[in-house]
């Protein structure tokens, strides 16, 4: 199928599920709103979105004040990513549209396992993937922005005091257990963000219609 813009990716009754992931810092929020408005020119219909939400779990992770403890965020964290697809992703693909989350179940999997000791993070590794599994899907597509915690770290300082989810060696943690996550994922897209952002851009956007090509049959001219 070509897709010519003016409508929904495909002519089935689900869309695809893109989801965006890579440590802080990483750009990849500034990358999911490129992609949002290369579609956009592109007239074809989408949806974006990010996690934790602005609902009312969201919101408790954001407003908090340093990291919740270990249990505490891991809830708040699944039950924000359920309602974010009931409400949000689920009808966006059930109109055929590409749905873009900036960040996904992913993160909850790579942030949350690093707080457990390290000859405990694979198991916690797999239990909180299997927890999510049973109530949201995979996504179609897996976007990750690769950067060294180093040199985030030095993008995060200069934006902002770093917060409890972006200190250097958390950080240095949550990348292992990425490279971990995302190594025998067939449709991912892996881009090395430590380059200049419109060429990161230029990549994703090129690797993102090879890979709808090759998995799904769909061109985009």
């Amino acid at each position: 199928m070509t897709v010519k813009g003016g409508g929904v990716i495909n002519n089935s009754p689900s869309g695809i599920l893109i989801a965006l992931e890579g440590i802080d810092g990483s750009g990849k929020s500034t990358q999911a709103k490129i992609l949002s408005a290369f579609l956009s020119q592109k007239g074809i219909a989408h949806d974006l979105s990010s996690e934790p939400t602005r609902g009312e779990h969201g919101m408790q992770i954001r407003q908090a004040r340093g990291r919740l403890s270990a249990a505490e965020e891991r809830t708040l964290f699944l039950a924000d990513r359920v309602e974010h697809y009931e409400t949000r992703l689920k009808p966006a693909l059930e109109q055929g549209k590409i749905t873009i989350s900036d960040r996904y179940f992913y993160s909850s999997i790579a942030y949350q396992s690093v707080r457990a000791k390290a000859d405990e993070r694979s198991a916690l590794m797999r239990e909180i993937e299997a927890e999510n599994r049973a109530l949201v899907p995979e996504a179609d597509i897996l976007i990750y922005f690769d950067i060294s915690p180093e040199t985030a770290a030095k993008r995060l300082v200069a934006r902002a005091p770093l917060d409890a989810f972006e200190n250097l060696e958390n950080q240095k943690q949550v990348y292992k257990a990425y490279a971990e996550l995302i190594k025998n994922n067939p449709c991912l897209i892996r881009l090395d963000a430590e380059q200049e952002l419109d060429i990161v851009s230029n990549e994703m956007l090129a690797a993102l219609r090879a890979t709808l090509h090759k998995c799904f049959q769909i061109k985009i001219d």
